[in-house]
């Protein structure tokens, strides 16, 4: 029997690191040049200290609801009665403490682009074995991301670190995310060792998913910039996330902008690895 509690799972009497990832996706990979699929992970401890200061910032800023950004980055339209219309700095600057609860409180972020466009492009044999849709991929590269951070950070302290995965419910996505983390545990023994479980809630009553949901559009944006040349006025939210880290801790965010070369190398693995597959098989 397992349960959570306080950052850590009782696991037959023995006591494991736990950790809640929250994520979020941030542009439909049909209809835009980027996708980005971007979350933290915390122990709940962590994520109690966080959600106590995104209150205390929404309330300090009067907001009427969950921070959403998609509202928040329309810098020319006031958000609240006291936040006026601005410029695209001060906009970032007022937004700077959601910031500081993320980056003050969770133990790291990782945040996944896709570059909808290059993907597009790709020979069909490519598509097919990314299964012809990058969400695939971006979610994949996501879990490969946070087992990959919390073994960084963890491993010397419990080598059986486990992890909960919650995505933000959405209609058209959830139903995919949760066959994919399925088939990804079936695929990756390594994967089923780490990912313990998958869930879905509503942004309205999960600060975690909001400030999800924050990474997501700045990353989505940086990465149409750096893919495309679009323009993004609000760069300083993308400096406040991937700022350096000082002394030995890593940086807080792990940015992996995935453009079409190296979705080409995701596809030439893909096949290698199904062809070593088969070969064992036979």
């Amino acid at each position: 029997m397992s349960c959570p509690d306080f950052g850590f799972i009782i696991e037959n009497s023995n006591l494991m690191l736990f950790l809640q990832a929250y994520f979020d996706e941030s542009g439909k990979v049909h209809d835009h040049d980027v996708a980005s699929f971007c979350g933290f992970a915390a122990t709940s401890h962590e994520w109690s200290d966080f959600t106590r200061e995104w209150l205390n910032s929404i309330m300090h800023k009067e907001l009427h609801g969950p921070l959403k950004a998609a509202d928040a980055f329309r810098y020319r339209r006031s958000l609240s009665q006291k936040i006026p219309k601005q410029t695209a700095d001060e906009r970032a600057d007022t937004l700077s403490p959601f910031v500081g609860a993320i980056l003050n409180n969770v133990s790291f972020g990782v945040a996944i682009a896709i570059d909808c466009r290059a993907f597009r492009n790709l020979p069909e044999s490519d598509r097919h074995l990314l299964k012809d849709d990058p969400h695939y991929w971006a979610f994949q590269q996501a879990l490969l991301y946070i087992k990959r951070c919390a073994e960084d950070r963890f491993q010397n302290i419990d080598p059986d670190i486990q992890l909960g995965l919650c995505c933000d419910e959405e209609e058209r996505t959830s139903v995919d995310c949760l066959k994919l983390f399925i088939n990804i545990r079936r695929t990756y023994p390594e994967m089923r060792k780490r990912f313990v479980s998958i869930g879905f809630a509503d942004d309205k009553y999960f600060p975690q998913i909001q400030a999800a949901d924050l990474l997501s559009s700045v990353a989505r944006q940086q990465a149409g910039q750096q893919f495309h040349g679009a323009p993004f006025d609000m760069r300083k939210m993308y400096q406040m996330f991937s700022a350096p880290s000082t002394g030995s801790t890593p940086a807080p965010v792990v940015f992996n902008f995935m453009d079409g070369a190296l979705l080409a190398g995701i596809a030439k693995a893909e096949r290698e690895r199904r062809g070593r597959s088969h070969t064992r098989k036979g």
